[in-house]
């Protein structure tokens, strides 16, 4: 059997060096590009083998023409013209379609957007609360600290620092949102704004994180950790009252919706060229820093509901969410290209894997070599 299977290699061999690859492959183009079925022959017309094809005509080995000697030729199949024009037009369609869909898919999306932002406005008609007349805005420690220095002195004897800076940030707010021009949000023109309710928050997160354990610790009965706890309150209060004790973020509540309009309206309005003489109501103190004025600047929006509040966290400044906000978005961005390369390279090599012994019917090959395939098979495979 070894025997037999080594001549047959060398005959294969023999067979294929007397081919004259180059001719032979032109000449099969010329026979054969562009028809549906081309006929080869490799003799000339005295029946001799026809030299241009091989190499040494003279020396190939008549068992390359006998018995089930076969020559393998690959080529590439070309469409026919009038196919190609149909998979053109149905490519078209298909194209047609995604963009259909793509826009009803965007209008649905934009449809869905308005129906649940008018149920946003029927629902909030509906529950009104204090957070609708309300709005919120940052103090910083150089706006408090120019308070102090402008206008402590004002402040009544045996009135803390605090409530004097209440009544003097609310009546500010009032007589610029009472020189604004009216809304028309209430029946009548309304000439005077009033706030009903103004809140302070402050940076003292430490001092609520230690009354959070204390009354963890009344509720588990632990009296010793409770005392201990309290003598750790009243340390910190002596270290950091002055920290404690200076607001770092207003709240106010007004008394009619035209008042918390116009909170809400006060930076686009004051800052619009048309109304260039309500661009002082901006200016709380007179200084020509510009980097100042912006510390001095106070910037009114639209206040959270107090349930969704974190008080704890409301020292945070502008400034330092947007860069919280930028962490958490390259953290997430970073996962998700992880995610994506990690996926990438697993079907990367599962694809190379599955290459190696793609699923192939073998049956045409069967039927065409019958017994011989296996001999085949083999040759090729020591070939390599």
């Amino acid at each position: 059997m070894l025997t037999a299977e080594t001549n047959l290699t060398n005959t294969i061999n023999d067979c294929q060096s007397a081919l004259n690859q180059d001719n032979l492959q032109a000449y099969i183009s010329g026979e054969c590009e562009g028809n549906a079925s081309c006929t080869l022959s490799f003799f000339d017309e005295d029946g001799n083998l026809d030299s241009n094809l091989f190499n040494n005509a003279a020396g190939v080995p008549s068992a390359c023409f006998t018995g089930n000697s076969m020559l393998f030729v690959t080529a590439g199949c070309a469409i026919p013209d009038a196919d190609l024009q149909t998979r053109q037009v149905e490519g078209l369609v298909i194209g047609c379609i995604f963009i259909s869909v793509a826009l009803f898919t965007l209008v649905y999306l934009d449809y869905i957007r308005q129906i649940a932002k008018n149920n946003f406005v029927e629902w909030d008609v509906k529950t009104v609360t204090s957070g609708d007349y309300s709005v919120e805005f940052d103090i910083t420690e150089e706006f408090y600290a120019k308070f102090i220095e402008v206008h402590g002195h004002e402040k009544e004897i045996g009135v803390p620092m605090i409530v004097h800076f209440r009544k003097w940030i609310t009546e500010g707010i009032e007589n610029r949102l009472s020189q604004m021009p009216d809304l028309g949000f209430e029946d009548e023109p309304v000439t005077e704004i009033k706030v009903a309710v103004t809140q302070f928050a402050f940076d003292n997160a430490e001092l609520i994180e230690l009354l959070k354990q204390r009354g963890a610790a009344i509720t588990t009965d632990n009296f010793d950790g409770m005392r201990e706890l309290d003598k750790k309150i009243n340390d910190l209060k002596k270290e950091k009252l002055s920290k404690f004790s200076t607001p770092v973020s207003c709240f106010m509540t007004f008394e009619n919706e035209e008042g918390a309009q116009r909170a809400k309206k006060f930076e686009e309005a004051t800052l619009e060229e048309e109304n260039a003489q309500l661009k002082h109501l901006r200016i709380w103190f007179e200084t020509d820093d510009e980097e100042l004025k912006k510390k001095y600047h106070i910037e009114l929006q639209a206040a959270s509901e107090p349930s969704d509040i974190i008080w704890e966290n409301r020292h945070f400044t502008p400034a330092e969410r947007r860069k919280k906000e930028i962490v958490v978005v390259l953290t997430i961005g970073f996962a998700l290209l992880l995610s994506f390369i990690v996926v990438f390279i697993s079907r990367q090599y599962t694809n190379e894997k599955a290459a190696v012994y793609p699923i192939v019917d073998c049956t045409p090959y069967y039927e065409n070599y019958g017994q011989t395939l296996e001999s085949f098979a083999i040759t090729e495979y020591k070939s390599q």
